[in-house]
């Protein structure tokens, strides 16, 4: 069984490569970012967590929509606040 600071470390994984993938193609769709995090879901390790890891990616990028110009590091320290909440959701 994964405890939460294991599960918190895999939503900012997936947040990670989200993040890797906009940078690489800033003009990237948010479902091609998702598509990108569907290939590196692929890993059986993350198999059981992906609904866990899409949700903190979703919340990534809601915040990117919602601040444009906010920096990956800002976004990172936003959504680790809601870590404990996306959790216990899942």
């Amino acid at each position: 069984m994964v405890d939460d600071t294991e599960k918190g470390i895999l939503i900012i994984a997936g947040i990670n490569e989200a993040l890797k993938y906009r940078k690489r193609y800033p003009r990237s769709s948010d479902e091609n970012i998702m598509k990108n995090l569907m290939d590196f879901l692929k890993d059986p390790k993350l198999k059981k967590h992906q609904i866990l890891i899409i949700t903190g990616v979703t919340q990534a990028l809601k915040i990117l929509a919602e601040e444009p110009g906010i920096s990956d590091k800002k976004v990172m320290d936003k959504v680790m606040k809601e870590i404990p909440n996306i959790i216990n959701k899942n």
